[in-house]
């Protein structure tokens, strides 16, 4: 429907894998870092940007689904599907960022759907954990194969369901009216493998992205 991504840092291109169906899948490879204003380093991949969120920026019903390699990696804060900040820091206030959401890891080597309500920040359904080595003096959070992470929502019955490679993995309530993509104050942008946070979609005129990144293959992603 029109929602192509951008992919902004040209010279850092995602390159071709195979993917899930005997096509081609986009793979994201750490190839450099990137800093924060308090100093700390990150590794960083590759990402895209949807700009033209028409019929998406709002949902009230709605699925979110693609399949997802990880390759090694212990990011706890790993994202696939960037469309939120918290909005008790976000630049556009929370007005403009109220009921936000992203699809990746918060705080743990597991999947979640996490969303930003007027009331805090809290992760809806999640999926199982089935990275190769999860604690350990050398953790490893990568996974053996694809798998296929879905999620619909059903906000007026309050309702959320995560679907792991097809088959129903965990219910619960959604906890909100509506889902939005934030981005920024002035331009709702959807990231892929990585956050947004707050920043424009453009590489290189501001700090953002700087962390998150996802590094792996993503296939066949898709909403409804």
């Amino acid at each position: 429907n029109g929602h192509d991504a951008i992919q902004f840092n040209s010279t850092n291109n995602i390159t071709q894998a195979d993917g899930v169906f005997g096509t081609k899948a986009g793979q994201w490879t750490y190839s450099f870092t990137q800093s924060d204003r308090s100093g700390h380093t990150y590794p960083a991949s590759q990402y895209l940007a949807v700009t033209n969120v028409s019929g998406i920026q709002y949902l009230t019903n709605a699925t979110f689904s693609l399949w997802a390699r990880f390759d090694t990696n212990n990011d706890d804060e790993m994202k696939l599907l960037g469309a939120a900040y918290d909005p008790v820091y976000a630049r556009g206030g929370q007005a403009h960022a109220t009921n936000c959401w992203f699809l990746g890891r918060h705080d743990n080597p597991y999947l979640a759907l996490v969303v930003y309500s007027a009331s805090g920040v809290r992760d809806v359904v999640s999926w199982p954990l089935d990275v190769v080595q999860w604690g350990g003096s050398y953790p490893d959070w990568s996974t053996t194969d694809f798998h296929l992470y879905t999620v619909t929502i059903d906000c007026p019955n309050n309702g959320a369901v995560a679907y792991y490679d097809g088959v129903p993995y965990m219910t619960n309530s959604i906890g909100v009216p509506w889902l939005r993509i934030y981005g920024t104050q002035n331009l709702p942008w959807l990231a892929i493998g990585t956050a947004s946070q707050d920043g424009t979609p453009q590489w290189g005129d501001d700090l953002y992205p700087n962390s998150m990144y996802f590094v792996g293959k993503m296939d066949d992603i898709r909403m409804y």
